[in-house]
């Protein structure tokens, strides 16, 4: 697979100039190329050739390099096998082409696929975080076939009076779940809108609604009716669909534009545990694995673009808190690593493995001491140093714990804060340099929802080899 690396100091500064290197290659493409941007280009849109001819066996993808969120302008998407993922879209998105993935964006426009109303195309669109402002955000228009909206989370805004709306079906065939859908503002600003959908197939359910202000869930339209819907009861009376769906606030972090939108929810949200796992969606916004199976708040997944995969309990969230505020000198000294299903069972929330010792391979979870923990401004860090050692060596460590995926934060009788980790992030227990873990656990930086809900404590990892 070809890689091209965009970015300050690489070979390709531009996206522009690692997609014409992609134009003069032998056309249609037969193997994936693969165009990754790190941080720091110079803010351009995403034009592709019209020379370029993606194929299934040799689609285009454009994606972020390792977590950064490169910003770009508008991006047209107007080839088939055409993947973006996990940029910032500071413009409109163009697309409407059999076989496009749009997933884990920030968009601050609209992300429309337009299609001509007879060939069927499947288009997904996950995980994506769509902010608009006084404009629609995710709109599918003329699209017969098999297109999924999944995970993503859309916040439709205006004061004016010409009506936006945050999901917009038209005339076409969709699977909308798991999607949380707020609208800000006016009674011109809504959450969904439907609008001649007779003879398509929709699939619309276990999605969260919420609107702020004057706003209104939204409006369905069946040729020259249109209703009207103040309340998720109006909708599904509308509608006829979203049965099972929510009408409650998300607990965003943050809705004051000053200091900054942050539509990641509150680890109280009553979008936790709501989802249903999904192939095609196995991590989330910021490429957290999401949970696998069905079941309790551990196993089940949140709606919306972001996983909260984590659990914090009430005596770690004192303990933190009061650490973090210079109140409390206890003990927190032990990092927890495992495979999935490991720390998060409720019968291993305790110091201990469950062999009762430190290191429990038969199990794929062992501890490990912090080695050094301080505190800036709202976060507390702590840091523990993975690799091998006397008593983990190398034969022991082989094959036995090979991604990191479940990581908590432990004091002497127990749990303080759990989460899953970022699935891209290999556990080497080979290397010879050995892997730094930092854990970040800090307030919530919004102060109107500190304010009103208590203070938020969110975790950050950061594995450094």
């Amino acid at each position: 697979m070809p890689e091209y690396v965009v970015g300050p100091g690489e070979t390709y500064t531009t996206i522009a100039a690692a997609l014409a290197v992609v134009d003069s290659l032998s056309q249609p493409l037969t193997e994936l190329q693969q165009i990754e941007v790190k941080e720091g280009i110079a803010l351009a849109p995403i034009v592709i050739p019209p020379g370029i001819q993606p194929t299934a066996l040799g689609p285009l993808h454009i994606v972020n390099y390792e977590f950064h969120r490169p910003k770009v302008g508008d991006v047209g998407m107007d080839k088939p096998f055409l993947k973006v993922s996990g940029l910032e879209i500071d413009g409109d998105v163009l697309g409407g082409e059999d076989e496009q993935v749009f997933r884990e964006n920030l968009v601050r426009g609209k992300a429309e696929f337009l299609g001509d109303g007879v060939t069927p195309l499947t288009i997904l669109a996950l995980n994506n975080v769509i902010i608009t402002l006084d404009g629609d955000g995710l709109i599918f228009r003329d699209i017969p076939g098999g297109s999924r909206a999944l995970y993503n989370t859309i916040l439709a805004r205006t004061d004016l009076l010409v009506p936006v709306y945050g999901l917009v079906v038209e005339d076409s065939d969709l699977e909308a779940k798991y999607n949380i859908l707020t609208a800000l503002g006016s009674g011109a600003a809504h959450a969904a809108r439907i609008r001649n959908t007779g003879g398509y197939t929709l699939d619309y359910d276990r999605n969260l609604y919420w609107i702020y202000g004057e706003a209104v869930v939204g409006t369905y339209e069946d040729g020259v009716v249109v209703k009207e819907a103040a309340d998720l009861t109006d909708w599904q009376a509308a509608a006829g669909m979203d049965i099972t769906s929510l009408f409650t606030d998300p607990e965003f972090k943050c809705l004051d534009e000053d200091e900054g939108l942050d539509l990641d929810v509150s680890n109280t949200s009553p979008a936790i545990a709501q989802g249903e796992p999904d192939p095609d969606v196995e991590i989330d916004y910021e490429k957290t694995r999401r949970p696998t199976s069905a079941g309790g708040p551990l196993q089940s997944t949140t709606l919306g673009a972001y996983e909260e995969a984590q659990i914090v309990t009430d005596g770690g969230k004192t303990r933190i808190l009061e650490l973090i505020g210079g109140l409390s000198t206890d003990y927190i000294g032990l990092v927890g690593v495992g495979d999935a299903g490991t720390i998060s069972l409720v019968d291993y929330l305790k110091p201990e493995t469950p062999s009762m010792i430190s290191i429990d391979l038969d199990h794929r979870i062992f501890l490990q001491q912090i080695n050094r923990r301080f505190v800036i401004d709202i976060t507390g860090y702590f840091e523990c140093i993975l690799g091998p050692s006397p008593r983990l060596t190398e034969a022991l460590l082989d094959d036995k714990i090979d991604v990191m995926t479940e990581v908590g934060l432990f004091a002497l009788d127990g749990l303080l804060f759990l989460r899953r980790t970022l699935y891209r992030i290999p556990f080497d227990p080979l290397s010879v340099v050995t892997t730094k873990i930092t854990f970040g656990v800090s307030i919530g930086p919004c102060k109107e929802f500190v304010a009103e809900l208590g203070p938020e404590l969110e975790m950050t990892l950061e594995l450094v080899p």
